[in-house]
């Protein structure tokens, strides 16, 4: 018997309560690496224990002998497959309690007109599970479910990684119900994934102005994508900066068709003969399967494809993502990331506490994710990159702006710069922007105003600044997340015994009340000035900083220009 981790815990529970209290359609939102599949099967654990049926609904062929595979395992159950010959048994002598099928056989129509979801009758199942929920908003899945929902008794959970349809669908038409949510940034914080760096290349021979946005997909098409990408300067433009980032890691590479990814396997092979390869849709599936074995044991050192790995491929040893096709679609950038967050196998396995998780990711062979975006020469500020994935729905737009412009002012020759970081250093301008205005604001002649407010710890959305502005004694359990949040690595503050913690702490709260600078800020002008000393450094008050850091990005991005 699998033992869940305490989110995937919380996400069965909360799904059940949602059933229990009439929200009969759910969705279940986890990011990929965080174990969907072991959720699910759950789940059917509990429904068959009931003496009911389950159906699985996945849209791929590969994704059936997986699911199949993982439920044997974990349950002992061997569940009928509705996949292309092979049929489910629909009446009750010897039938399985759990069915697994492709949606793709589900709607194949015979030719007296039926259609073969036709053949199982809805009174027979109690609960149907969707995979890659993000897919199914369309009227395909919507024929099949409406026919299961003549029982009115159905319950139905969809699990997905990307909630965000490129298209703007909600999918709340099927789904209006979200009975539980965990984002990337959660599973990063927890301990689960690995963090994520990002670095903004751009390719100085693209040019995306011109180009028009379906109105179907709001994004650019591959088409179009494809015809820039391809062209041979763009080509070996890429490719250069590709090999230069990346050596000796394990690389995966999107584009944006297949065409582009045969050009990429080819010109890297050139380079670095025999250490690339490419897979596409249309490739022998036995061909395909040896490509990503070789990949996964390290016998190749890149893995080029279009759209074939963006959903339903594990492979931890991922340590660099390579995007090659420019995109305003989150979804799409979501799937990309997330195909490298996974930590190395047995890392975070076991009995850990979040501190120790988060340590032993840091002192392994994949302490991070490096994620490169190549855009083109008018930037990235217009398309979708990994601190976009990262804040999500959590931060206002104008914080992502700002990280964006912080991560694109860095100099491309610095090393990857850590998303987390930067989107933090954004909400951390923005907030001592509009704390000057404020001050400004509320002043009056005849005295002063404040007001005093309390913090609540156990607010996963409690605002680090906030809280370092209330001067409040932290309980001991948040001194770690307090300090990672303000800047402090990981892996120092887990060798710390309590009491420096709570020194380092109460520093940073007495930096606060005298005005200067943060710890991040201080990191930041560290790099924007190397010349500067350390004494001088934290000598700074927290708008004198603001304005260097100010003035270091004008001055660099003076250069690029000039450059």
């Amino acid at each position: 018997m699998v033992v869940l981790r305490p989110y995937q815990s919380n996400a069965v529970d909360a799904t059940f309560k949602a059933w229990d209290a009439g929200h009969h359609d759910c969705l279940v939102y986890s990011p990929t690496g965080t174990g969907k599949t072991v959720m699910f099967i759950e789940i059917i654990r509990m429904v068959v224990g009931t003496a009911k049926r389950v159906m699985v609904i996945v849209d791929r062929e590969e994704l059936v002998s997986q699911t199949v595979q993982r439920i044997v395992q974990t349950l002992n159950i061997y569940p009928c497959i509705e996949q292309a010959d092979q049929y489910a048994v629909i009446n009750s002598n010897g039938r399985s309690p759990v069915v697994v099928a492709t949606i793709q056989s589900l709607r194949t129509q015979y030719q007296s007109g039926e259609y073969r979801y036709e053949r199982f009758d809805p009174r027979t199942f109690q609960c149907i599970l969707l995979d890659e929920a993000h897919l199914t908003i369309t009227s395909t899945y919507f024929q099949v479910i409406k026919h299961f929902k003549q029982n009115p008794d159905l319950v139905l959970a969809g699990f997905t990684a990307t909630p965000k349809r490129a298209d703007g669908r909600s999918l709340a038409q099927m789904y209006p119900h979200c009975s539980f949510e965990y984002r990337m940034l959660d599973a990063i914080n927890d301990g689960y994934l690995v963090p994520v760096r990002g670095k903004v290349i751009t390719v100085s021979s693209v040019s995306l102005k011109g180009l028009k946005v379906s109105s179907k997909s709001k994004d650019y098409t591959d088409k179009q994508i494809g015809e820039l990408m391809e062209q041979e300067k763009t080509l070996f433009e890429t490719v250069g900066a590709l090999l230069k980032e990346t050596v000796g890691k394990q690389t995966i590479v999107f584009t944006p068709r297949v065409n582009h990814a045969k050009l990429m396997a080819a010109a890297i092979n050139q380079e670095r003969p025999d250490t690339a390869r490419v897979i596409y849709g249309a490739m022998n599936k036995e061909r395909r399967k040896r490509i990503i074995n070789d990949f996964k044991e390290g016998r190749i050192q890149y893995l080029c494809n279009c759209a074939v790995l963006t959903t339903g491929f594990d492979a931890p040893n991922i340590e660099v993502v390579a995007n090659c096709r420019p995109t305003k679609s989150w979804s799409l950038f979501t799937q990309i990331v997330g195909r490298g967050t996974r930590p190395l196998p047995g890392v975070v396995d076991g009995d850990k506490t979040r501190d120790e998780r988060i340590a032993a990711i840091a002192a392994s062979s994949k302490p991070h994710l490096t994620v490169l975006s190549f855009v083109g020469r008018e930037g990235s500020m217009n398309l979708v990159g990994p601190e976009d994935v990262l804040a999500g729905e959590m931060e206002p737009p104008e914080v992502v702006e700002r990280a964006k412009e912080i991560l694109d002012q860095l100099d491309q020759d610095d090393d990857a710069t850590d998303i987390m970081e930067a989107i933090e250093q954004a909400r951390e301008q923005i907030e001592t922007e509009q704390d000057q205005e404020a001050a400004i604001a509320s002043v009056r002649i005849d005295g002063v105003e404040y007001e005093i407010q309390g913090t609540d710890w156990f607010d996963k959305n409690a605002n680090f600044t906030k809280v370092l502005k209330s001067q409040t004694q932290l309980p001991e359990q948040y001194t770690v997340p307090f300090l990672e949040a303000a800047g402090y690595p990981s892996h120092e503050i887990t060798r710390w015994d309590q009491e420096r913690r709570e020194r380092a702490s109460k520093y940073l709260q007495q930096r606060e009340a005298t005005g200067m600078c943060t710890l991040k800020q201080s990191n930041l002008i560290k790099r924007l000035y190397p010349n500067m000393s350390q004494a001088d450094r934290k000598g700074l008050t927290k708008r004198e900083a603001a304005s260097l850091i100010g003035r270091g990005f004008e001055n660099k991005k003076k250069k690029k220009v000039s450059a």
